[in-house]
């Protein structure tokens, strides 16, 4: 989820615009994200602005100018829509909407996490697959026999609460006692796995 939109600051002593707008916003959107100068400077440098952590200071201050090109690549750092980024004050700390944004952000961020784990997981399973049918491929053409494990795939377990897990701990408690398990609830904690 993209924030399409910044909510723009409720109130306001002194409208800002231009550089002076810019530096607030980015301040505001930076602390936001938490996102520390040091990293803000070093998302920077990768988009090609060579930049330091006191570059980030200054601007935010409005001791340096922030080119229109910047501008645009901050945002971009930020995750937000240079647009707005531009032309709107965002809300600051003791503004309410100052933790929604952040709690937005921080959505943000959790669904890249995740989309970027399920991608890997993806990867992963792929190569575990690759695998398999390579060293199926090898044990035929060798005329080899497949270990246990390879050959029978991989055994889930069944879910806690299901009938197949009551069987399989029934089973398991027999095997170790040597007697049938009583009936629900009179027996001890099920046996451990």
């Amino acid at each position: 989820m993209e924030v399409d939109s910044l909510k723009p600051m409720t109130t306001h002593d002194h409208p800002l615009s231009g550089e002076a707008l810019v530096a607030y916003n980015l301040r505001q959107i930076r602390k936001a994200r938490r996102v520390s100068q040091d990293d803000l400077a070093e998302l920077m440098t990768r988009r090609g602005f060579k930049m330091h952590q006191t570059q980030i200071a200054k601007m935010e201050r409005g001791a340096r100018p922030i080119r229109l090109d910047e501008a645009i690549s901050l945002a971009a750092c930020l995750g937000v829509p240079a647009e707005p980024f531009m032309s709107q004050p965002v809300g600051d700390e003791s503004d309410p909407d100052f933790e929604f944004m952040q709690a937005r952000f921080d959505v943000q961020v959790a669904r890249r996490e995740w989309e970027a784990a399920a991608e890997a997981e993806e990867e992963t399973r792929n190569r575990y697959n690759q695998a398999i049918d390579r060293i199926y491929e090898v044990s035929q053409r060798l005329g080899m026999e497949l270990p246990v494990e390879i050959a029978g795939g991989l055994q889930l377990l069944p879910a806690p609460g299901t009938e197949e897990y009551e069987r399989q701990e029934a089973a398991e408690y027999e095997k170790r006692t040597g007697r049938k398990p009583p009936p629900d609830g009179q027996h001890p904690e099920a046996p451990e796995r």
